[in-house]
């Protein structure tokens, strides 16, 4: 039995990732020369369900994390990791392998750091008159979709934008890299966000928008594709104030919960703003350093798009949010998209200007996974040469430490894998179909084992003989 949680006997490797093997074994149609097959499994799971804590989150280390306003561990004071490897830690991201370090690619994850990094490259307005994603023709949060153009919404949760590659004026509203890092295992629900400007003058408005639902093809475009928001999306607003030496953030709750009960004409927005206080739950800070602070390895623009590998006061900004103490639930399937924009003015229904998107995965979901082979030699090990079996129907069940029962089936590929990406926590068997005229000779009865016999079968049939 697979248990979604961390027993003591489960190996753990410096990812943070578990793993446990079982096997099964079958014999080969009757009245061929005897083969032996075996299914190893692989188990990796989460291990938070969503934490909490009694304490405030204070900069600059956060959970061992350098939140101080740059981008190498080690460079200021904090004293922990960050988003590229200093002197005092590793990096979260790593430069793309054989690009370009000259700030025109985005980074990648760093697999030697537990949790995931992710970047994006957003082009800027010196790259080209048409580089840029950006939200033209006046777009407003506050846009929705009027499919009867009668002004009233009648679909809040698509948001009706025109997004076009354009210009994006003024400098100090074009953003050139976005960060995003979590690893709620190890670091109590906390988020990290960064992002870099082109232009260090005057005011900013920038928003971290995560939401649960990927993005649709936009109701008056379809070519483009606009977000898709429902009840605890969050958007976190940043306003940078003083030139860029004041960062006060924000936080807006996506609820349509009174809609169905409230006339057309006197429903509110759904973004509504939290009366939360996030003082010691949302860090905001910037690079203050006058002489400016190193680029990430992967490098840097100006506002012109020359490459820099100084960054100038005030065109930094890093974030830590607390998503347990604020509240904001990560389940599973957790939060699926993150979208960042930069706004004219503080209000919600300001002009919005440039635009981002990025795929996350922001959840506390675990999976399960493995592989069915042609064990050539019989020995119960899989050796060099010996091939994954496709076709095979792998069943999940179980269940929840919510108490909610499991049963989902999937297919071995070409090379005989199989995985169950999205798992709550709880405990769980692994089952085969068998098929016609095999038979399992592995597991045997013992510790470990459970029978897999009255399971409800899907798709292929029913599974049969003994499990993990």
């Amino acid at each position: 039995m697979h248990m979604a949680r961390k027993p003591s006997h489960w190996a753990t490797n410096a990812a943070g990732r578990t793993h446990q093997g079982g096997r099964w074994e079958a014999e080969r149609p009757r009245g061929t020369r005897r083969r032996k097959l075996a299914l190893l499994t692989a188990v990796l799971v989460s291990m938070v369900l969503g934490a909490t804590h009694a304490f405030a989150i204070t900069a600059p280390n956060v959970f061992n994390f350098e939140v101080e306003g740059d981008l190498r561990s080690g460079t200021s004071f904090g004293g922990g990791d960050d988003w590229a490897q200093g002197s005092s830690g590793l990096g979260v991201l790593i430069p793309a392998p054989g690009q370009p370090t000259n700030g025109t690619v985005a980074p990648l994850d760093n697999p030697a750091e537990p949790g995931k990094a992710f970047a994006l490259r957003d082009k800027i307005a010196a790259e080209g008159s048409n580089a840029d994603d950006a939200l033209i023709t006046n777009n407003k949060e506050t846009d929705f979709q009027d499919s009867n153009g009668d002004g009233l919404a009648d679909d809040p949760s698509i948001t009706d934008w025109s997004i076009g590659l354009g210009q994006v004026p003024p400098s100090k509203d074009d953003l050139s890299y976005v960060y995003l890092y979590h690893d709620l295992a190890n670091r109590n629900n906390v988020v990290y966000m960064a992002f870099e400007r082109t232009n260090i003058l005057g005011t900013s408005h920038v928003d971290f928008e995560f939401n649960h639902l990927d993005t649709v093809p936009c109701p008056s475009n379809p070519a483009t594709r606009c977000p898709q928001r429902t009840n605890g999306d969050v958007l976190i607003a940043f306003d940078i104030t003083n030139g860029g030496a004041v960062v006060t953030p924000r936080l807006f709750l996506w609820d349509t919960s009174d809609w169905p009960t409230t006339p057309q004409e006197q429903r509110e927005y759904p973004w509504r703003e939290s009366a939360v206080n996030l003082s010691d739950k949302i860090i905001a800070t910037t690079n203050a350093d006058p002489n400016g602070i190193p680029a990430g390895p992967w490098g840097s623009v100006d506002s012109k798009g020359a490459s820099r590998s100084t960054i100038p006061q005030f065109g930094f900004f890093e974030i830590a949010a607390d998503f347990g103490a604020l509240g904001l639930a990560i389940g599973c399937p957790g939060f699926a998209t993150l979208q960042v924009k930069s706004r004219s003015a503080a209000a919600i229904d300001a002009d919005l200007k440039d635009y981002g998107v990025l795929s996350i995965e922001l959840d506390h979901c675990g999976s399960i996974s493995g592989q069915k082979f042609h064990d050539l030699n019989a020995d119960g090990v899989k050796d060099a040469g010996e091939p994954g079996l496709s076709g095979w129907e792998i069943h999940l069940f179980g269940t929840t430490d919510d108490g909610a029962s499991v049963h989902d089936h999937t297919t071995t590929d070409a090379n005989g894998n199989y995985s169950f990406p999205k798992v709550l926590r709880g405990s769980y068997t692994v089952c085969e179909t068998l098929q016609v005229d095999w038979t399992q000779s592995f597991p045997t009865a013992g510790a470990g084992t459970v029978s897999c016999v009255g399971h409800s079968g899907g798709g292929g049939g029913a599974p049969v003989g003994l499990g993990y």
